[in-house]
C-alpha cells in the first residue's frame, strides 16, 4: 500500500510514498473539517505543522470520527 493512515494510542501517523508524518495526540491543537464543491477535507495542525487528508481515503468517515473522539 503506497498511501495509508495508522491511528493508535499515541497518535496518528500518515505513510506516503515512503515517507511518515507522525502526529502524537497532546501535540495536535486543532481539528478541522473543509467542504470543496464535492470533495472534503480533514485538517489537522499541531503548532505550525499539518496534515491534510482528502475523503478518499479508505475509511475516512471512521478516521474522521475516531480523530473527533480523541
Amino acid at each position: 500500500m503506497v498511501r495509508r493512515i495508522e491511528i493508535d494510542d499515541d497518535g496518528l501517523r500518515m505513510i506516503r510514498f515512503g515517507r511518515v508524518r507522525a502526529f502524537a495526540w497532546s501535540a495536535i491543537t486543532s481539528v478541522e473539517t473543509v467542504r470543496v464543491r464535492q470533495r472534503a477535507f480533514l485538517t489537522i495542525s499541531a503548532g505550525e505543522e499539518f496534515l491534510i487528508i482528502a475523503y478518499m481515503y479508505a475509511g475516512f468517515d471512521r478516521l474522521l470520527s475516531s480523530v473527533l473522539k480523541r
